[in-house]
């Protein structure tokens, strides 16, 4: 409160203070009219610089009132220039640098505009050939991956970037704030139904998950390792790792086991919190399902097409 006074000072001093509002922490007091409109201006209307409003986009944040979910999450050091102009712009406006606009009494726009609101439930699989990863992780509506707080959805620019293409043409994106009580449908779509039917026979066919026989066809390649296997989440029921060495191979965006058992020591080392004992951690729980790191797609058919579904399931 003592910052924000101060900057109304300054900025009163300068003669470029629009007004003032003051919220007690976790106040449910409603914001007078003007100020729903303030927190309603879309940020590519305000006079902030270029670098500025590409700094916000990139988690998804369109309006005003949205700066502050990522406020205090997001906003670091790394960007200092862009993160003061929008403190300095906040106060111009009249704003506090805190508050909570959905509990404060704040309607974002698109709450009521009804091609938005269609957008949360249509099906991923319908207007993006990207659906692989969503689906295998029960993601079966644009809303969804809003809503979700699994690792693989945890950050806003993560989700933004899901969003690109009709999508974002619809009016979703990243940091927007759901509707209290919002809830995807409870039937999967009939064509997400049939590629799950379809996965499920692939995995009847290959194995189940971590069940690792060494088998070797007539070309001599090792066959054993499944899709199913691959593409099972480190994050996953089946997590074997402390929450230290989980966070950290997260971090680097390694998400699945066939992402994992393709790196080497040294690049596993590199990794912010990453050190030894994670590493013996690591290879323990390969040693058990009979695994190593440093595997190559050039013995294991299946690491080249689990490659492949990668690639284009991941955002550029």
């Amino acid at each position: 409160m003592v910052q924000t006074l101060l900057r109304a000072l300054q900025l009163f001093k300068e003669n470029r203070l629009g007004g003032v509002i003051m919220l007690e922490k976790n106040s449910t007091d409603t914001l007078p009219s003007n100020f729903q409109n303030l927190l309603s201006l879309k940020i590519e209307d305000l006079s902030l610089k270029s670098y500025t409003k590409k700094y916000i986009a990139r988690y998804g944040v369109l309006y005003v009132g949205e700066v502050y979910r990522i406020k205090q999450r997001y906003f670091h050091t790394n960007s200092p220039k862009s993160i003061k102009e929008i403190d300095e712009y906040l106060v111009f406006l009249g704003l506090p640098l805190e508050l909570d606009p959905i509990k404060a009494g704040w309607i974002p726009p698109y709450w009521h505009d009804t091609i938005v609101c269609d957008a949360l439930h249509e099906p991923i699989i319908t207007h993006t050939v990207n659906h692989t990863k969503h689906h295998l992780l029960g993601i079966y509506y644009f809303g969804q991956i809003i809503l979700s707080r699994r690792s693989t959805y945890s950050r806003f620019e993560q989700k933004q970037q899901y969003l690109e293409g009709w999508a974002k043409e619809q009016g979703l994106h990243g940091a927007m704030y759901l509707m209290e009580g919002w809830t995807a449908l409870d039937e999967v779509p009939e064509a997400c139904q049939k590629f799950l039917n379809d996965q499920e026979e692939r995995q009847r066919k290959a194995g189940a998950p971590f069940t690792v026989e060494r088998v070797q066809s007539n070309d001599g390649k090792d066959h054993s390792l499944t899709l199913s296997l691959l593409f099972t989440t480190l994050m996953s029921n089946q997590n074997p790792f402390s929450v230290r060495t989980s966070v950290a191979l997260n971090n680097a965006n390694i998400i699945y086991w066939g992402q994992l058992i393709q790196c080497e020591d040294v690049q596993l080392l590199k990794i912010k919190n990453f050190g030894r004992k994670s590493l013996r951690e690591v290879k323990f729980e390969m040693t058990n399902h009979e695994l190593s790191l440093g595997l190559t797609s050039d013995d294991h058919p299946n690491l080249e097409l689990f490659n492949r579904m990668l690639k284009v399931t991941q955002p550029e």
